[in-house]
């Protein structure tokens, strides 16, 4: 049993009040036990669940780029969009922080698309430690695509600060430098 946060209560988990709880809940040990029976939900309740942020009212958004698209298409004014946060050690902790609660499920521990629900997905996680995948893009296009999702992957601009995506940004050159 998972306790939702209220003593007096217990959550049986798998329920719709878990689901709660883990919408509302902060404490990312918590969030990870109250993720397990989601797991054997498929793909609807994880791309729901990636997405769940800090707040439960939010609602999740999927990208609405066109289906069964090959390749992202991001706007040539994101592409030219400069890093307004410096990529700092601070920076990059915070972004860790933030992969390791919404990104790792989907793209691995180490970024390689292998993590554990990518046997429900569809299409598969980009493997974020190829050497020229995050190299020939520009921080705006990472940032964008982060924002605004695609196929599988939510839309992150209601879940995550604009400040937390830059985060995010720095995060994932580092993990690419890192796997090098």
């Amino acid at each position: 049993m998972c306790n939702d946060g209220e003593s007096s209560q217990r959550t049986k988990p798998g329920s719709r009040r878990s689901f709660v709880a883990l919408c509302a809940t902060q404490d990312k040990e918590k969030r990870a036990q109250l993720m397990r029976p989601w797991l054997r939900a498929g793909v609807a309740a994880a791309v729901l669940l990636a997405a769940c942020g800090e707040r439960a009212e939010r609602p999740v958004e999927v990208a609405q780029q066109p289906a069964k698209a090959e390749t992202w298409i991001v706007p040539e004014e994101a592409k030219r969009r400069a890093n307004p946060v410096a990529a700092t050690l601070e920076s990059v902790k915070t972004g860790k922080g933030l992969y390791a609660g919404y990104c790792l499920l989907c793209h691995g521990e180490a970024g390689r698309g292998d993590g554990p629900w990518v046997e429900k997905l569809p299409t598969p996680p980009a493997d974020l430690t190829q050497p020229d995948l995050l190299n020939r893009q520009t921080d705006g296009e990472i940032f964008w695509k982060i924002t605004e999702g695609w196929n599988e992957m939510p839309r992150f601009e209601h879940q995550l600060s604009e400040e937390q995506r830059w985060h995010l940004v720095n995060y994932l050159r580092a993990l690419a430098r890192e796997r090098r």
